[in-house]
Order: C-alpha cells, then structure tokens, then sequence
C-alpha cells in the first residue's frame, strides 16, 4: 500500500535525522572544499556572467572569445551572424544561475575581474565564495532528497543514509565539489520529481485542487528552470504534463469508469492549465527568444557552430548505449553503485509504486537514448557518465525495497551489513583518490603519451579515474612505476622519459582547500 499525502507530509517527517544529514553533509563539504577551480565550460559560464555584472551586457568581446579555448568557434562561444557579437553557448538562464555568488564577490571586494586577471589571492577567494555557493546548492538537494527517499524508506534514519551514500558514495561528490552546472540540474529535477509525487499522492485523496496546484506548479517551474538551463530538458516537458494530467485524473473516490473522463476533465483541465500550459508555453518563448538574440535563430542551440563535432548525432548509437553502461570511464554501475544494487529491489518497487517507476524509468530511458544518439555522448573531458547524472539519485530509490528483503531472511541482516561495509569502503576509497587530486589529473596524465600508438598505453587511459590516480601517488611517493611510463621505456628517449616523469609528478595533488601543502 502505497503512503498518503498525510503520511509523507514536511512537518510529520523526522527532523532529527534531517537535522543529522544536513550537519553531515555541510561538514563533509566544508571539510573537503576543492583547493582549485574548476576550469573549463563554467569558466566560459561565469565569464558571461561577470560581463552582465560589471557592464550589463551578456555578449563578449571577440579578443576575450579568441583567448578562450583556443578561440575554437562554438566550443564555448557562439557568434551571432546578424548581429556580430558573441555569447556563451549555454544560454542566458545559465549566465544568470550564477550571478549570485559573483555578486558577493563584487561587493565584498568592488571589483570582479575575469578568471584570467586573477592573482593568487583573488583565486583563492573566489574558489572559497564559489564553494560555499556549491555548499548551499547541497544542503538544498539533500533536503529535496531526503524527503523524497522518506517516502519509501519506512525510517527517516534510512532515507538519511541512503542520501549519504548518493552524496559520498558515487561519482555526484565529484559534482558537489565542482563548480559547475550539473549540481543545478540534479536540484532541479529532483525536486520536480518530489513535487509530481506529492501531486500525485495528493490527488489520489483529494483530487486535483489545493495543494496538487502548488505541487504541480512547482514541477513545473523546476523543469522550466532544467529547459531554461540547457535545451534538450524540454523532452521532459510533454512528459510531465502526462503524469501531471495522470495525477490529476486519479480515482480514489470510487468513480466509475464511464463518468471517469466526464467528471475529473471537467475538475482538472483549469489547474492543469494554470500550473502545466501556461509555464511550458513561456519557457518554449524564453527559449526561442534566448536562441534568437544569441544564436541569431529560435531552432538554433548553441552547439551548431562547433565544427569539431559536426554533426552532433552519431550514426554508431550502440557505442553510447554500451558505453553508459560497461565503459570503464563513463559506466553508471561503476559510477554510482547504488544503482547497481537498486537493480535487485526494482520488480517489488515497481509493482508498490507503479507510478513512481513509470516516471523514473521513463525520464531514464529518453536521456540514455537521446544522449547515446551524440558524437560526445560520454561528456569529453569529465568524470563519469554526467549527462545522465541528474536522474540516478531518484532511479536508485527501489533499494528502498531490499531492506524488508534483507530482514525477512535469516542472517539476512548480518550479511547485508557486512557487504555493505566492504562496499562502502571500496567505494570510498576510490572517491577520495578521485577528490584528492586536481579535477583533470587522469586526462593530463595521458599528455606524455599522446603520440603513442601502443595498444597497451591505449587501453590504460580509458580505466576509470580512481585507478590512474592510484597510480599517480603510488607513483610520485616512489612506491611503484607509472605502468604507461614504464611500457615507454624502450620507445621513449632518455630526455623524452625525463619529460615525462616531471610532467606527471607536477600533476596538483591535494584538492582541498585547507590544505595548503604544494
């Protein structure tokens, strides 16, 4: 039987563990902020969104553009044809998600240069400013997590757990810690997750009125807020509106099935229109209009100009398709373990939560497919597979269904505990290899080997990112070889090898922020 509106509601749920998790979280984070920035596309961000605070402009200057990624059209920069200027390819909603802490950091200091101009000191600060932006932006998830996971799990202790474990035990610490944007779209589409369920559970009691409105106007404007941020959430948009319309057409009452259309059409179509129609219809017209003052058309996205990965589809889908989910460098299983487990709870959950499933899943199935559909499809330059970040906290909650499991079966307990515990240690253990060192240290570890064609040298650098970090420190504490460096020996020269020894041992170790060891 499912839980009721009544039953998940915000007062009745367990403060002291949310009290608990927030601590926790805010603690882990505050304790282990990264030392260093992180550079790359929300650096290009952040760019535009100090050009809009210092001179009130969105466009950038063409001498900016050219020294940005080394000035490759449409990697971080589109131009305008009709009107000769240039913005970020990410869109106006995405400058502005991060004006917030640049404004704190103008009035704090009175002056907000660019990345570049920077010195030691001013990076310092704005990484410590970001950070705490970073810090906010987590408690917030945590808190949309928790309650969403309590509706599940039969103790707030558990829900508690569960999002430490999403938190500190995948691949989304590595996005917590990064100041980038995928924090926002795992925040927006969770509580929009969270806001269709309690839609749902209210309308199944209550029908489509009070608060199923505010609800469903809140799952509105948080996949408003993910289609604003980055185009291609518009996919969400008709599906929403089909669960939204679901929720609303729930029959609870006992309502016979031929007065079913009749009756809740008649009592759902205004809400549904205030909260669903009307906030779709705006985005798609703030995203048209966006498209034509940046890009010069409404059908044009920010990625058509870069020539480098033109066309952006693919014609090989099986690639990505394999590739999120057995790909060493960008494997959900590998990445966000939970989800590997989840696996086993998902026939009970299913059939428990029929319409929680359908949308989790459903949400899933279009991105994975979509996304395989892309030349870039693992993301470049990243940690795991991101792209598919957003949804994974919120697909892996049929664990919640292994525990009744677990305690029915004798020892079960004991058993689940204890691999648990091995579990969560190995996990852990890789994550802090992958915090400690600099964001790109396994890319810029492969660069002493670029013109290697050895198979070998090859199929090292696409493990995942913990085992070429514990590679690194074994390698500079003196430990071990470097296993690349070491195959290299006979096709490198002696100065080549001397090259690369220095290259790697200078990759910045200790990512933390109260560290200030070299």
């Amino acid at each position: 039987m499912q839980k009721t509106d009544n039953e998940t509601d915000v007062p009745r749920a367990s403060r002291k563990a949310l009290y608990v998790l927030l601590f926790l979280t805010g603690l882990i984070l505050f304790v282990t902020m990264p030392k260093w920035i992180y550079v790359g596309d929300s650096i290009s961000v952040r760019a535009a969104s100090i050009r809009l605070l210092t001179n009130g402009e969105l466009n950038l200057p063409f001498d900016f553009v050219k020294s940005f990624g080394n000035g490759e059209r449409g990697a971080y920069y589109c131009e305008n044809p009709e009107s000769g200027k240039w913005f970020s390819k990410y869109g106006v909603f995405t400058t502005l998600i991060f004006v917030p802490p640049l404004w704190v950091e103008q009035i704090t200091t009175g002056r907000l240069p660019m990345f570049s101009e920077l010195d030691a000191a001013g990076l310092e600060r704005r990484c410590l400013i970001l950070n705490s932006y970073n810090i906010l932006l987590s408690l917030l998830l945590a808190g949309y997590l928790y309650f969403t996971a309590i509706i599940y799990f039969s103790k707030p202790r558990q829900a508690a757990a569960y999002v430490l474990v999403v938190f500190f035990g995948t691949f989304l610490w590595y996005y917590l810690r990064a100041q980038t944007v995928e924090i926002f779209q795992v925040l927006f589409f969770t509580a929009a997750y969270f806001h269709l369920i309690r839609a749902d559970r209210y309308a199944a009691e209550h029908g489509p009125e009070g608060r199923y409105v505010f609800h469903a106007l809140m799952v509105s404007v948080f996949v408003v807020f993910l289609s604003l941020q980055k185009s291609v959430f518009v996919l969400l948009m008709p599906l929403t509106a089909v669960f939204l319309v679901l929720a609303g057409f729930r029959r609870s009452d006992g309502i016979r099935v031929r007065d079913f259309v009749t009756v809740r059409m008649r009592s759902s179509w205004k809400p549904l229109l205030v909260t669903t129609v009307f906030p779709f219809c705006i985005a798609i017209g703030l995203i048209a209009v966006n498209n034509t003052f940046c890009f010069g058309s409404p059908f044009l996205s920010g990625y058509h100009q870069w020539e480098r990965f033109s066309p952006i589809f693919s014609q090989n889908i099986e690639v990505g398709l394999f590739g999120f989910l057995f790909s060493p460098r960008k494997s959900i299983f590998l990445y966000f373990p939970v989800f590997a487990i989840s696996l086993a709870g998902l026939i009970p959950f299913a059939k428990r939560y029929p319409f929680d499933f359908a949308l989790s899943w459903i949400s899933f199935g279009m991105f994975y497919v979509f996304c395989s559909t892309l030349i870039f499809w693992g993301g470049d330059w990243c940690l795991g597979p991101r792209y598919l970040l957003f949804v994974l906290p919120v697909l892996s909650l049929s664990v919640s269904e292994l525990i009744p499991q677990v305690k029915s079966r004798k020892g079960g307990r004991q058993i689940f505990i204890a691999a648990g515990i091995v579990l969560l240690f190995w996990v852990g253990m890789n994550q802090v290899l992958v915090q400690s060192f600099e964001f790109f240290a396994p890319f810029r570890a492969e660069r002493p080997f670029e013109n290697v064609n050895d198979p070998e040298v090859r199929a090292y650098f696409k493990k995942p990112f913990w085992t070429i970090n514990r590679d690194l420190l074994f390698f500079r504490m003196g430990r071990s070889g470097f296993p690349p460096l070491d195959r290299c020996r006979s096709l490198f020269s002696e100065n080549e090898m001397n090259l690369a020894e220095r290259e790697l041992k200078s990759i910045p170790l200790n990512n933390y922020y109260w560290i200030r060891s070299k």
